[in-house]
């Protein structure tokens, strides 16, 4: 994410951006700890660079994960 987010299209961002979040959301619970933190925390390098321009969701999809 860090070295080559923004060389990428911005179609293909948000694929990985919207499957990030999904899949925490319906898996969460049923993934090892560690998991959910690197998941966690790639949504958040995701969104260092493109909030609030191009991410403009971050915040309800973190309330999303947060609330399931």
């Amino acid at each position: 994410i860090n070295k080559q987010w923004h060389g990428m299209t911005t179609e293909s961002k948000k694929v990985i951006r919207e499957s990030i979040v999904e899949h925490l959301v319906k898996a969460h619970t049923g993934l090892p700890g560690f998991i959910v933190n690197k998941m966690s925390k790639l949504n958040v390098d995701i969104a260092r660079h493109d909030w609030p321009h191009f991410y403009h969701d971050f915040l309800s999809n973190i309330l999303e994960v947060r609330l399931s």
